[in-house]
């Protein structure tokens, strides 16, 4: 695991608050259940899809494919039951978003499990029963830690890797083939690029780019105290979503 030693001006904030997580009310536990039979249905077709190609084209039957999708329809729905009596509710302890009550973000009480606010972007982890700041002592080793890539993005005026001055600056570039839905013949390709990624001369190509299945574009760092500095300094996190 590569030590990153820190010689910059650049503070880092941890919050102190904690909160405790609570049982999600009945609508979203309601929710993230027919968000999981809805799931599991769409994701059942696939078999169903691949079936009749095969059955059309090639004469050919393969009947467990018919009866795979139950067994998927099955699966979700039996995450969405367990989830009924598992699903949290809480507050981020940076900017106080409520947690757990989109069905986007299903929150249980699992001890040590990393969360990342999709408001801040801060890193929390789930603590005995708890919501708190992730710090850098829950870090694992060869652990990287992802931000997104926010509109008018701010890079630090010294190496993004230790805080040295800046000798040179980087350019970065990424590529996503889109093949969730190529059972139905509508893949594609997202590409997107970053510029001006601060160096010294010791560092180089610290940081990688990566495009997420939802069209944004997300910066890994290899260092906790590294995304906790890009964060820092880029106040308004606005998150910028590359069209496909």
């Amino acid at each position: 695991m590569t030590e990153y030693a820190y010689n910059g001006n650049i503070k880092i904030h941890t919050s102190k608050k904690v909160y405790k997580l609570e049982n999600a009310p009945i609508s979203v536990k309601i929710g993230s259940f027919l968000k999981m039979a809805l799931f599991g249905w769409l994701i059942g077709l696939i078999p169903v899809g691949i079936y009749h190609g095969l059955d059309y084209y090639f004469d050919f039957e393969a009947g467990w494919l018919w009866y795979a999708q139950f067994v998927v329809i099955a699966l979700f729905l039996w995450v969405g039951i367990d989830g009924l009596f598992k699903n949290k509710v809480t507050r981020c302890p940076y900017c106080e978003r409520d947690m757990g009550r989109s069905t986007n973000s299903d929150l249980t009480n699992r001890d040590k499990q990393k969360v990342q606010c999709e408001r801040c972007y801060e890193l929390l982890i789930i603590d005995n029963g708890s919501m708190r700041a992730f710090t850098k002592e829950d870090t694992k080793p060869d652990q990287r830690f992802e931000a997104p890539v926010f509109e008018n993005s701010i890079w630090p005026p010294e190496c993004i890797a230790c805080g040295d001055p800046i000798t040179h600056r980087e350019e970065l570039k990424a590529e996503r083939f889109n093949g969730e839905l190529l059972v139905l013949g509508l893949a594609s390709t997202s590409s997107g690029s970053i510029s001006n990624i601060p160096y010294c001369d010791k560092h180089r190509k610290v940081v990688s780019l990566k495009i997420k299945a939802d069209g944004k574009l997300w910066v890994s760092f290899p260092d906790f105290e590294m995304f906790k500095r890009f964060l820092t300094i880029n106040t308004v996190r606005k998150i910028l979503v590359f069209k496909q």
